[in-house]
């Protein structure tokens, strides 16, 4: 599944999105505060979050969502990652580093070593392969 953080019009991601292989990435669906993924998010399925980054957060360019290590901690687990989630978690945002993944797992807890990559050097809304190496992996 896609999460975009920076575009919260449902058509507009799915126009931004439509190119990406929905076998490889799912389904691409906006921020939206009040909604539960948990329903949708397959508990082997990755996670792709699409947002724009700073060393301290990720989210929208403007303002909200924006998140820090730890409040992304508590969404995801609130209201993203369904019970018994292996997927891996894969965040791109421009502008972000690998401090702010460091952070990410501290928060989450050592079940998510390994699982947690980001790509900070990228266009905007634009996902690599889960399997290229341009991907940065939190040990």
């Amino acid at each position: 599944m896609i999460i975009s953080l920076n575009i919260v019009n449902a058509n507009h991601v799915q126009h931004m999105f439509r190119r990406y292989e929905r076998g490889v990435y799912g389904l691409a669906l906006p921020y939206n505060r009040e909604c539960s993924y948990t329903g949708i998010l397959s508990q082997g399925e990755d996670l792709f979050i699409a947002g724009h980054g700073s060393p301290v957060s990720v989210g929208h360019q403007d303002g909200e969502p924006r998140f820090t290590p730890q409040q992304m901690a508590e969404w995801l687990q609130q209201w993203v990652l369904p019970c018994n989630y292996w997927g891996d978690i894969y965040i791109a945002a421009p502008g972000a580093s690998t401090s702010y993944l460091d952070g990410l797992l501290d928060a989450l807890g050592p079940a998510f070593r390994g699982r947690i990559h980001g790509k900070f050097d990228l266009a905007y809304s634009q996902l690599n392969p889960p399997i290229e190496s341009a991907w940065v992996k939190v040990a």
